[in-house]
């Protein structure tokens, strides 16, 4: 169920959506089985029903070489049986990335490039930090805007979208701002910095413990600039600043959220807003970020520092199904996932289909925490709620 727009491309009265498991150009050592399988895994959990392999060679030659990986692949199939019969058609729910059909011809639109902009969806790494994907509209507890992508939308699409939680870069806002939305944004962009410049989160509720701690992603070695942004309505809040290698402050504030009149509520990110968020500090913060943004509406997260995918679907005939990935060649030890649900016990399934009944901790607000013991390197888990 991949789309931008207010509906899914496929309605839904389609029940049999495979996702192609391409092995191209079929030499068996460039993919190992247990990737195939996470792959195929992967994919029946962010919203297909099921996997066609395309995995053998394509010569005429003895398919010995390929036994070991059909032989994996069948020993899976009961997990795959397990997620599509767990999770069906009921739609992905939590973050989503906007785009439409149109956002192929808007990226980089200004510089008249068009033509060249390539997929529109953001390259970044709010994902694998154990914020929930979704991709549609109608389904985001939160959406994440790009630069060029408002230009896909009309006014009326922009005002609604602006209404609810949305996360933006700089790029973004400045766009927003020009075409008059200044008064739902709360920022104003100030100027643009290439080289020497830390963030330093400040005192503020959504940094938690973390006030004064730095985010240093090396503009000299990834070219991003760093914004100064300012405020433009008292209502904002700042949550962070810059500094320079010297430690003096440069910049009172390169991010910080808004509330707007229409209840909508907004973060603006002027230093790496899309990559490089893989600390202690900086992935707390924004889950804690995005749980605000939402208003609680998301479906759930991973608070535990591990490096998690998770999809969530939403919930149906009373159940919550959900899975998380450990997308890391580390155990992760003792995972906590937060899940909006008033159920108290979940059970987890591994990739074996062994079965663990989990009990709930404990609760923050509407959310209900259960403790994964160990997810081990670079394999899935299949929730259910009880």
């Amino acid at each position: 169920m991949i789309s931008g727009d207010r509906y899914p491309f496929l309605p839904e009265s389609v029940r049999s959506i495979e996702s192609e498991i391409e092995c191209f150009p079929y030499q068996r050592l460039k993919k190992a089985a247990e990737i195939v399988i996470l792959e195929a895994s992967s994919h029946i959990a962010s919203g297909c029903t099921g996997a066609a392999f395309n995995v053998l060679s394509m010569y005429d030659e003895p398919l010995d070489e390929f036994e070991p990986l059909v032989s994996r692949l069948k020993a899976a199939r009961p997990f795959f049986d397990l997620l599509a019969g767990s999770l069906g058609r009921t739609p992905v729910s939590g973050v989503n990335t906007y785009w439409n059909r149109s956002s192929y011809i808007t990226g980089n639109i200004e510089k008249g490039d068009w033509l060249g902009s390539g997929n529109p969806l953001v390259a970044h790494d709010i994902y694998s930090i154990g914020i929930p994907a979704c991709y549609s509209q109608s389904n985001a507890s939160v959406t994440i805007l790009g630069k060029d992508n408002i230009y896909a939308m009309s006014r009326k699409e922009i005002e609604g979208i602006l209404s609810g939680g949305v996360y933006m870069d700089a790029e973004t806002l400045r766009q927003l701002n020009d075409m008059g939305f200044g008064e739902l944004t709360g920022f104003e962009v100030v100027k643009a910095e290439i080289a020497d410049r830390i963030e330093k989160l400040k005192a503020h509720p959504l940094n938690g413990p973390f006030a004064g701690r730095e985010r240093d992603n090396r503009q000299s070695f990834w070219n991003s600039p760093a914004y100064t942004l300012k405020k433009t309505d008292e209502a904002a809040q700042i949550l962070s600043g810059l500094v320079d290698y010297t430690g003096n402050d440069v910049s009172s504030c390169t991010s910080g959220v808004f509330e707007n009149k229409a209840g909508g509520r907004i973060c603006v990110a002027g230093y790496y807003p899309w990559t490089f968020m893989e600390n202690l500090s900086k992935s707390s913060q924004m889950k804690a970020i995005f749980r605000w943004l939402s208003k609680d509406s998301l479906p759930g997260y991973v608070s535990s520092f591990h490096r998690i995918n998770l999809w969530i679907r939403q919930p149906h005939d009373g159940k919550t199904a959900l899975t998380l990935t450990n997308s890391s060649f580390d155990p992760a030890m003792d995972v906590i996932l937060m899940l909006r649900t008033e159920s108290r016990f979940i059970k987890v399934y591994d990739m074996e289909c062994r079965e663990t009944s989990v009990k709930s901790s404990g609760t923050d607000g509407p959310y209900q925490k259960f403790t994964l013991k160990m997810i081990d390197p670079w394999q899935m888990r299949l929730v259910v709620t009880e």
